[in-house]
């Protein structure tokens, strides 16, 4: 090969060469070009995350701030959020609404940026449950159950419990709130206070104690002490309370979380027409009835001015009834019972005199009374006097030498015995159990055992005599004290 085919062959070689290193050079360029490609790729899309599914409970949101904490439903992890007018907002039928929709305790489908920590997508999860308008419910933290009619759910540490606005505590809760709880499958994941309860505070009551109180139709209690708190659901209220005769009328408005007071200083007995009575009642221990109700003679009662019904029974003696016609500030009152015995019915009365002066023609003062009355074909006979004159004692007309009537001594299928208070007492009519009041049964005449029991209280037992009046009867005793 002479010298110009030499020269010849190594310029075909060098540019082979610069052909082949500029195809490499290309190569790595494209490479490093799709290696870069990759890198943007991830950092535009952020977390592998993002093609995944989250969910979780709005806890917080902050449309100021245009930032959402949500709870997630896995771990109760919080998650901090920013969103703005890209995120794309969803309920649960996949339309399209403002974020101004979502409330405090939805659950909700999420995905998010976390590079950028912001919030991508947000949609109310289709597979969600709601109950509206809840007003009992069982809760047992300790096991970490709810109840809801005769479901059972389970309940989460993590769960949230709602307010206006914000979130509480399980103790905020009341019986008295109305609630919307949210779930999925067999767990509560959020409990929303939808009304909430405020407080009544009564004061200026001191007439009305002994009577009772009602705010609007379902809520109802014995005014029992000065001053006097209910717990109440948020709205509006009629307010009655009524003491006998005396009543007192107001319209309310209870606000959330709020103590509202009201003043009954405007509802008085006119104290001008109440007489304070002294009873002395032989043999002492025997039971005062007045009006229908149990009454502790052992001091001065006090009664409005006009007619009561009273009645003094005690075991072994006749059974005094009469009416009692209270028109001074101040009387004394005595009953004398007689002993429950034939021979004592035929010959003797029921002694009932008032301890002042007999022949005084300003006593107020006028028993109308009706002891215990023979056999019935013996009634026109044996009837006492209806209107002793004032005065003068009150007297019986000569009884029958008839037994009076005993347990068991006939049946008014017609008619029935009502036992009303005190409330939820177990009700027992010579030893046989009739039911918790309030509770009626049918009408057997004569004398009976009426025993009252409840947990905790020490039982009661009174001695009723059931007359053939053809009416039914009704009875209200005073409360079980305390054992």
């Amino acid at each position: 090969m002479n010298r110009g085919q030499r020269y010849q062959a190594v310029m075909v070689l060098v540019i082979v060469l610069f052909v082949l290193g500029l195809g490499y050079c290309g190569y790595i360029a494209s490479k490093g070009q799709d290696t870069a490609g990759k890198h943007m790729n991830q950092a535009t899309t952020g977390s592998p995350n993002y093609d995944r599914s989250f969910t979780g409970v709005v806890k917080a949101l902050d449309l100021e701030n245009q930032t959402i904490s949500i709870l997630g439903t896995d771990n109760a992890v919080q998650l901090n959020f920013k969103y703005n007018g890209g995120t794309d907002v969803r309920n649960q039928y996949g339309k399209v609404i403002s974020i101004k929709a979502i409330t405090l305790g939805e659950i909700v489908d999420f995905t998010y940026d976390s590079q950028t920590n912001k919030l991508k997508t947000l949609t109310i999860d289709k597979d969600a449950w709601t109950y509206e308008n809840v007003k009992k419910m069982k809760m047992d933290t300790s096991h970490g159950i709810l109840q809801l009619g005769t479901n059972n759910y389970a309940v989460k540490e993590g769960i949230l419990y709602v307010g206006e606005n914000e979130i509480i505590e399980f103790s905020d809760l009341s019986s008295k709130d109305q609630l919307t709880i949210k779930g999925i499958g067999d767990t509560v994941y959020s409990i929303i206070v939808t009304k909430g309860h405020g407080l009544l505070r009564f004061t200026n009551i001191d007439d009305f104690i002994g009577g009772t109180v009602y705010i609007g139709a379902s809520t109802y209690e014995r005014v029992l002490e000065q001053p006097l708190s209910v717990e109440v659901r948020e709205g509006s209220y009629k307010v009655v309370m009524q003491n006998g005769k005396l009543t007192g009328i107001k319209q309310v408005m209870v606000e959330r979380g709020k103590e509202l007071t009201i003043d009954m200083s405007e509802f008085k007995l006119d104290k001008a027409k109440v007489g304070d009575v002294t009873f002395t009642i032989n043999p002492y221990g025997a039971d005062l009835y007045i009006d229908g109700k149990a009454v502790d003679y052992s001091k001065a009662v006090s009664l409005n001015y006009g007619n009561h019904k009273i009645e003094v029974k005690l075991n072994g003696y006749k059974s005094f009834g009469g009416i009692l016609t209270v028109g001074q500030q101040e009387q004394e009152i005595e009953v004398s019972l007689v002993p429950d015995t034939s021979e004592e019915e035929s010959q003797g009365s029921n002694d009932v005199t008032s301890t002042g002066d007999q022949t005084d023609k300003d006593n107020d003062i006028v028993l109308d009374w009706d002891s215990d009355k023979a056999d019935k074909t013996d009634k026109e006979e044996t009837e006492p006097s209806k209107q002793p004159s004032q005065g003068t004692p009150a007297s019986t007309a000569p009884a029958s030498s008839s037994p009076p009537s005993s347990a068991g001594s006939g049946i008014d299928t017609l008619h029935k015995i009502t036992v009303s208070e005190p409330e939820k007492v177990e009700v027992y009519v010579d030893d046989a159990y009739k039911g918790m009041t309030p509770v009626s049964f049918t009408k057997v005449l004569g004398s009976h055992r009426i025993t009252l029991k409840k947990k905790g209280y020490t039982s009661k037992t009174y001695t009723i005599h059931v007359e053939d009046n053809n009416e039914n009867v009704f009875y209200t005793f005073a409360e079980l004290e305390k054992d």
